[in-house]
């Protein structure tokens, strides 16, 4: 027995055996790896998108060093979004972007 498209079939089933018949010449990409058939390329990050629309393509904010981590050039559209929950959800957003910067900087100390 095998499932196709979730419906349990036989195994003597006629889409089964169609199934096995068709040439397997496709490549299969994993999440994330798929080629953007126009140029070649991985899609854009989506962000780079909005970035484009809002006219802050690449603009960044220097973080200064603070707690011994040293200053950084962070996004603007990474601020802005940050701002942005923090003024929606409350300062428990703010906590989780500072920590989400901390994690960020130090794991690229090395």
């Amino acid at each position: 027995m095998k499932i196709i498209n979730g419906e349990i079939v036989q195994d003597n089933d006629p889409r089964l055996t169609r199934r096995h018949s068709q040439p397997t010449n496709q490549r299969h990409l994993t999440p994330g790896a798929e080629i953007d058939r126009r140029g070649g390329q991985a899609p854009q990050n989506p962000l780079n998108a909005l970035e484009k629309m809002m006219g802050i393509n690449g603009k960044t904010l220097t973080v200064p060093a603070f707690m011994g981590l040293p200053e950084k050039e962070v996004g603007l559209i990474y601020i802005m979004i940050a701002t942005l929950a923090t003024l929606i959800i409350g300062w428990k957003a703010l906590v989780f972007a500072v920590v989400m910067y901390v994690v960020n900087v130090k794991s690229n100390q090395h």
